[in-house]
């Protein structure tokens, strides 16, 4: 995909802002909700401040269960 992506002369570094803008179209259709810029833009914003606690989501799941295993 990225291959593709660079034959168009795209930026491999935007491709998930990319597919999240496309999944937050899809859902908000999907849902009914009206395609405003305001709509999207919140998602996105929200999205963004949930990106690095979900990055460190399984760092924090095995931190936890090693402490909880030695006493």
């Amino acid at each position: 995909m990225i291959s593709q992506i660079m034959a168009y002369g795209g930026d491999p570094n935007l491709t998930p802002q990319w597919a999240l803008n496309a999944l937050c179209k899809r859902v908000y259709a999907y849902m009914g909700i009206p395609l405003q810029s305001s709509n999207i833009s919140s998602a996105l914003a929200t999205f963004r401040m949930l990106e690095e606690p979900i990055y460190n989501l399984p760092d924090t799941i095995s931190t936890t269960v090693i402490r909880l295993k030695d006493p």
